[in-house]
């Protein structure tokens, strides 16, 4: 399920990225060469698609660690208190995400009541331009959900990317095992 969910996610950042990539081009080719051809609504639907694709990544960036947090501290805690504060990391992040994804839909609901259009030819809904926050959201809620099971479980170490495109290393390995004969209290 995961990797599906990942691979959907690529497809549609990556088309996104594409048709956002495609509209900035034909929009200033014809600004500039060809002004009969030029559309009012290329800089409109490149947001989109740009704000589209923006959102869908937040759910890979929980998976990959690439959210803002403190990657120091955890380093430096390690064992039992970095998988502590990566729980608590979560759990903030899930429920940001979910308390924000909720008003999300508020506003995607007050949009569709009020028949709300851009200003463009295209009269594009504008409910479905705030729909991406909502469910970007919810992907990183899932996300979220997803890394503090395995890190409750002790399944998933804490992990933070050390530089931009650098693997992704793990933080604290866990605690040692208790020494034979050793009680626990």
């Amino acid at each position: 399920m995961e990797r599906r969910l990942r691979l959907a996610e690529d497809w549609a950042i990556g088309v996104l990225a594409l048709a956002a990539l495609g509209i900035a081009l034909y929009g200033t080719l014809t600004r500039y060469m060809l002004p009969h051809f030029a559309a009012d609504w290329s800089e409109e639907a490149f947001v989109y698609a740009v704000i589209w694709a923006i959102w869908l990544s937040g759910g890979r960036l929980v998976v990959t660690g690439g959210h803002v947090r403190s990657d120091w501290l955890l380093r430096v805690l390690g064992g039992r208190a970095a998988r502590a504060l990566e729980a608590l990391h979560s759990t903030l992040g899930f429920a940001f995400c979910i308390a924000f994804c909720f008003f999300g839909f508020d506003v995607v609901r007050l949009a569709l009541q009020l028949n709300e259009r851009s200003d463009s030819t295209l009269h594009f809904p504008m409910a479905l331009y705030y729909l991406a926050m909502p469910v970007g959201l919810l992907l990183m809620a899932a996300r979220y959900a997803t890394h503090l099971r395995g890190v409750l479980r002790g399944q998933t170490l804490p992990t933070a990317p050390l530089a931009p495109g650098a693997p992704v290393e793990p933080i604290a390995p866990p605690d040692p095992p208790a020494p034979p004969g050793a009680e626990s209290r």
